[in-house]
């Protein structure tokens, strides 16, 4: 295999992969936005554009893939070239120079290979990589919904047992409701978890459901029932 063909494969499926990966990012980005805002930090923000990044993740991504295949068909063809050229040829002056071409861009095809597979891996662990500061906001919310929780103990201590109902909210550990004098509050000091959204509230349904208030949280993508809720 000559030098120009294998860096022709090389740029070609390095084309390919990116145009492949551009195109799924971008559509991935256009009917599934929530896949990106899910996965970034500030995918909530108005400026993030979820087709943006899912095209430039696509294209990055995919350049990656391109040249790993492309360096596999490098060296698939060079090590061809050079078993053809070690079986038993009578004229072996003739090849060597072929050969030692050839033995070269095996070399440089596996110190590419190598470094290809490095970025791969470096990519991938950081995509993969849970962010930290979204956990801890996670706990700090999760620790702030258990206080909330004592607040409403405490409210109900002071009424006979009773919690406030959801029209109330948690607001009512914080304010005194309206022709409420068994009120000694405020039991609690935040009612808003750690991304700025109001904590839900939900009372106690009756004998057939939860015999105790339900709190929770929205979570960073601040949509009711999704897999970001935090309880």
């Amino acid at each position: 295999m000559k030098i120009q063909s294998a860096i022709f494969t090389l740029v070609g499926c390095t084309g390919l992969g990116a145009v492949i990966g551009g195109g799924i990012g971008y559509g991935l980005g256009k009917l599934s936005p929530e896949y990106y805002q899910s996965v970034f930090e500030r995918g909530n923000e108005q400026s993030f554009d979820p087709v943006a990044v899912g095209l430039g993740q696509g294209v990055t991504q995919g350049a990656v893939g391109g040249i790993v295949v492309g360096l596999v068909l490098v060296v698939l063809f060079v090590w061809r070239d050079v078993l053809l050229s070690a079986q038993g040829d009578p004229n072996q002056e003739h090849h060597a120079p072929r050969r030692r071409i050839s033995v070269g861009l095996l070399i440089f095809a596996v110190i590419i290979g190598v470094l290809a597979l490095c970025s791969v891996s470096i990519l991938v662990f950081g995509l993969n990589r849970p962010d930290p500061r979204h956990q801890l906001n996670r706990n700090v919310t999760k620790q702030l919904i258990e206080s909330l929780k004592k607040g409403l103990e405490l409210y109900a201590l002071d009424h006979n047992g009773n919690y406030p109902s959801t029209a109330q909210g948690l607001k009512a550990l914080y304010v005194r409701p309206e022709d409420d004098p068994a009120w000694d509050g405020p039991y609690v000091a935040v009612l808003n978890d750690v991304w700025g959204t109001p904590i839900q509230y939900a009372e106690p349904s009756g004998d057939r459901g939860p015999r105790k208030p339900v709190v929770w949280s929205l979570g960073r993508d601040k949509a009711s029932n999704t897999s970001d809720d935090v309880q």
